[in-house]
């Protein structure tokens, strides 16, 4: 069963944009046949419209000639000037009626019919009252089989290529052809200028009618543009018919086919390199038809923020599917779309790990402009490029946050007004600790502070942590656990660029804060698997409770005297059982059991670790 969501738009303002034939993958080469009275039937085949035919005298019958096979799906579109009542017959090879039909003055329509026989028909063409006269076209198509001169149409992927071409005369059909694949999602995107009214009728491999133009809302009026999602039900090869809905008008139109989700085409398209955290990126969106996609890869658990800007005209609109084809932004339905010049952020938390899509679009099809959008991870083990290293690995080459010390001042700048600089600081639970934040130009400073589980305790304007335009302000912090914290600086509105300078200060602490220096940290259980791709038994990555710098699962040692003894035995045993003793539950799995006595025995006599995270500066 085909599936169908059409979305229409009101009228664009090609005054501002104007029209982009120059952009046509294709445009379709269109067959005048002169009609000539003294040599008739006049030949016409499929593809065809005439040129130069008339009624006159009011008496006058025209007679055309086209050959065909049984069962070929054939429209025949009629317009005519003036006052001729065009009245149109269709006879088989044996003279016997298959189609008729007439309009009424200055007027058009439609004859869809399908080859009862092989061979060669008759149209004949009066004026239905033989009383009076005027000019008229006809125009020949096979729909399907689809057309000799249907464009075969490649999927938008990566660049935009859309079809520019045109309706003239007004009985003109273009045709289209393009691979699909069970399964997957695709969308059709149609523009028009002038007075065109575009209609768009699909068929899949079989002939079937899956897009009924009007009849599923496949069509606009005048200037106008809309949208078409489907997703096939067969594989092969789909046939695609435009034209205008009372073949009576004519128009420019530009034409877009997007694969969505799955390999459209049966041949997984190439997507490049994945977008990275907190690198912004700028395009644009030109025709108005465009999408551009993009990938990036995103791990289960984490906090993700997508920030868009857009400039001009331009209704920025974004769509994320997961590794699944499962859309998890809906564009407008979830808020992520906003109106001209403007911007928009929204936050994810990807439920499954894997490679997500992403496509950004104009919401009404109907207007240009350029934008800029960035990617942060906000918290957890962010890992854009799927090595298996953090982002925040020192062994990673980019995107390495930079590290806030006490006492010291950081300047650095918001640009463009997506992006967001990311910064971590050592915190230790009970002391109290100050940001001091200063902007000039128009940036709209705002922070967001999150602990080492990732829980956000200084939440922006929510907390006060902003202020307006060329400003500064300061916000508090006791830290209620120990750790490395991260902390995020952006414009409020994404909207704003501009220098800024953010000083951390220690205000209270027994140590004077001279134990909180971040640890240079990669791997806190070098010969245990703990990392994001292989958790341990509770699905945690480089869990460490007592924030010594060794992790759970090599850390035994519960006095921290430097090796795994019966002292250490002693205390797991007296734990045995707790669901409350984080310490001791070496594996992540919620309980002290046997399986962490089977750790401890095995490091008995050791070291706990090793671990490139325990140093002298981490906190006993």
């Amino acid at each position: 069963m085909i599936t169908t969501m059409v979305r229409l738009a009101g009228a664009i303002v090609l005054l501002a944009f104007g029209f982009t034939p120059a952009l046509s993958l294709a445009v379709q080469t269109e067959s005048p046949v002169l009609c000539d009275e003294g040599d008739e039937p006049v030949g016409i085949a499929y593809g065809d419209h005439t040129s130069g035919c008339a009624i006159n005298p009011a008496t006058d019958l025209d007679r055309f000639e086209f050959c065909g096979t049984i069962g070929d799906e054939v429209k025949l579109n009629v317009l005519s000037a003036d006052f001729l009542d065009p009245f149109v017959e269709i006879r088989d090879p044996m003279f016997g009626l298959t189609e008729q039909g007439s309009c009424v003055n200055n007027c058009s329509f439609m004859l869809h019919f399908f080859l009862p026989v092989t061979g060669c028909y008759t149209v004949f063409v009066s004026d239905e009252g033989t009383n009076d006269t005027g000019d008229y076209t006809l125009q020949l198509e096979r729909i399907f089989p689809v057309a000799d001169t249907a464009v075969h149409m490649d999927y938008d992927k990566s660049e935009s290529n859309p079809v520019s071409d045109t309706i003239s005369p007004a009985t003109d059909i273009d045709s289209f052809t393009f691979d699909a694949t069970t399964g997957t999602d695709i969308r059709v995107n149609v523009r028009s200028a002038d007075f065109l009214d575009p209609t768009v009728e699909i068929r899949d491999p079989n002939g079937t009618v899956v897009v009924n133009g009007v009849v599923d809302g496949a069509t606009c009026a005048n200037n106008c543009s809309f949208s078409v999602d489907l997703s096939p039900s067969v594989s092969g090869t789909y046939s695609l018919i435009i034209y205008d809905a009372g073949i009576n008008d004519i128009g420019d139109y530009s034409l877009s086919l997007w694969c969505l989700a799955g390999p459209c085409d049966g041949i997984p398209d190439p997507t490049g390199p994945p977008i990275a955290y907190v690198k912004p990126l700028a395009d644009t969106i030109d025709p108005a038809v465009d999408g551009d996609f993009f990938t990036f890869n995103a791990t289960a658990g984490t906090d993700l923020r997508l920030n868009v800007q857009s400039a001009d005209f331009l209704d920025p609109t974004v769509e994320i599917r997961d590794p699944s084809g499962t859309v998890v932004v809906n564009g407008v339905a979830d808020g992520a779309t906003c109106t001209n010049n403007c911007s928009f952020s929204l936050d994810l938390t990807p439920s499954v790990s894997g490679t997500y899509s992403l496509l950004i679009y104009d919401n009404g099809t109907d207007d240009i402009g350029n934008y800029a959008f960035s990617l942060w991870c906000l918290q957890g083990d962010c890992d854009s490029d799927a090595d298996g290293l953090p982002d925040g690995d020192p062994r990673v080459s980019f995107n390495t946050p930079a590290v806030l010390s006490y006492g010291s001042a950081a300047n650095d700048v918001i640009n463009p007004a997506v992006d967001g600089d990311v910064f971590i600081f050592w915190g230790t639970a009970g002391d109290l600790i100050r940001f001091n934040v200063l902007s000039i130009d128009f940036l709209d400073p705002t922070i967001e502070i999150r602990d080492p589980n990732g829980t956000v305790v200084v939440n922006g304007v929510a907390d006060g942590a902003s202020c307006t335009n060329n400003c500064s302000f300061s916000v508090d912090l006791s830290p209620s656990v120990s750790g490395t914290f991260s902390l995020i600086m952006y414009d409020n509105g994404a909207n704003d660029t501009g220098n800024y300078e953010i000083n951390l200060q220690c205000i209270l602490s027994p140590t004077n804060c001279s134990t909180n220096a971040v640890p240079v940290c990669s791997d806190n259980c070098i010969d245990m698997p703990n990392s994001t791709l292989i958790p341990d038994a509770g699905g945690f990555s480089q869990r460490d409770t007592n924030g010594d710098g060794y992790g759970n699962l090599c850390d035994a040692d519960f006095d921290g005297n430097g090796v795994v003894d019966p002292f250490d035995f002693s205390t797991l045993k007296s734990h045995f059982g707790s669901s409350s003793a984080p310490d001791q539950d070496l594996n992540g799995n919620g309980v002290v059991d046997p399986f962490d006595f089977s750790l401890l025995k095995k490091s008995f006599g050791q070291e706990p670790g090793p671990s490139s995270c325990h140093t002298g500066s981490l906190p006993p």
